[in-house]
């Protein structure tokens, strides 16, 4: 199905939908075509992913080529920034973003400045290889099915700064030691 988003012009884009049998665990992946996207002062605005889960749009991912040189993850948070403005209504349910030039790679919430994105430096906390993450490390480090469904639960936090709520995602290596620690004390 294509949806539609009320007052805003569609625009296909890659994505990726996770669908869930029992509505509570996600049980298999399917890609299928989605359009979401708007036009602005005759530009569209188009993301590069967007990771749905049962439906909901939780993971908007803007990608750099590294080709290019004038345009780095700098430039994709900028983007991410201006797709908040124009395209408000896909980040109602977010849970994280995503920038990558496909040597940096980092995630981080609606509410982080771009210094607060971190990079996802392992895929099963070892931390051998930390020193250097790699495109493809931040991707199945993230979105290991089992790891995203428990960030999603229980590593995303809200803080109020003043009058301000924060939205906070765990870093990596926040991630595996509570993890350990949990676990050391089952």
């Amino acid at each position: 199905g294509i949806i539609r988003i009320s007052g805003e012009k569609s625009i296909q884009v890659a994505q990726s939908i996770f669908k869930s049998k029992s509505g509570k665990m996600i049980k298999d992946y399917n890609a299928r075509t989605l359009i979401y996207g708007t036009v602005v002062d005759n530009e569209t605005k188009i993301p590069d992913i967007v990771v749905f889960v049962n439906g909901f749009p939780l993971v908007v991912c803007e990608l750099k080529s590294p080709s290019r040189e004038n345009t780095d993850t700098s430039e994709a948070y900028n983007q991410l920034k201006k797709y908040m403005q124009v395209i408000p209504t896909l980040f109602n349910y977010n849970a994280f973003c995503v920038m990558s030039d496909m040597s940096i790679s980092k995630a981080g919430t609606i509410t982080a400045s771009e210094d607060r994105f971190m990079e996802w430096k392992t895929t099963d906390g070892s931390y051998e290889s930390t020193q250097w993450a790699d495109f493809t490390t931040f991707f199945e480090g993230i979105f290991d099915k089992k790891r995203f469904i428990d960030i999603l639960k229980n590593f995303i936090v809200y803080s109020i700064d003043s009058t301000t709520k924060i939205k906070i995602l765990c870093a990596y290596h926040q991630y595996f030691a509570v993890n350990k620690a949990v676990n050391s004390t089952l």
